[in-house]
């Protein structure tokens, strides 16, 4: 059947028809992502686990240290079925191999004295991946992970603090400032 997952930061709510099932988090759930149909959540202290929708347990996927400690804002899906782009609060952006286990790091967006940090990042409908940053407005990046520079779909916004993106069926991308 269907289950239908609530997060909360203490824990996790899975309802499958009339059966309710809750899972703790070991500190606190600091963010869950979805990728094809498979739900993954970040707990602070442990790393990503992957739920496992048939037997409600979830599974480590990701330690801490394999993510350096990084809060992760994003999993985006790459051209490698199995591998994931994993963007971080800081702007580090990790491969993970969902097959392996496996992280590695891609490339770091800031320059490490830069105080800056993604809030949010989508896919967009047109391949491309928007990230949404506190003082750099929307980085534009290639399904590969290079920067687009000359991307200037944004380059009129009020304000450069981009705290979430949202795109519409028609292909809009709507900002919040």
């Amino acid at each position: 059947g269907e289950t239908i997952i609530y997060r909360s930061f203490s824990k996790l709510i899975a309802i499958t028809g009339k059966k309710v099932t809750k899972l703790p988090s070991s500190s606190y759930f600091i963010k869950s992502f979805l990728i094809g149909n498979q739900y993954f959540v970040q707990d602070q202290t442990q790393g990503i686990f992957r739920l496992d929708l048939e037997e409600l347990k979830f599974e480590k996927y990701f330690s801490n240290k394999q993510l350096d400690g990084q809060e992760i804002i994003a999993f985006l899906p790459t051209e490698v079925t199995q591998v994931v782009m994993a963007i971080s609060k800081s702007g580090r952006i990790y491969n993970l191999d969902l097959k392996k286990r496996t992280s590695t790091i891609y490339k770091e967006l800031f320059e490490p004295e830069d105080a800056n940090q993604v809030v949010c990042a989508i896919e967009a409908k047109d391949g491309l991946y928007y990230l949404g940053t506190l003082s750099d407005g929307i980085v534009s990046l290639s399904k590969n992970g290079t920067i687009l520079r000359d991307e200037q779909n944004f380059e009129d916004l009020q304000d450069n603090s981009v705290l979430n993106l949202y795109q519409t069926k028609q292909g809009n991308i709507w900002t919040l400032l």
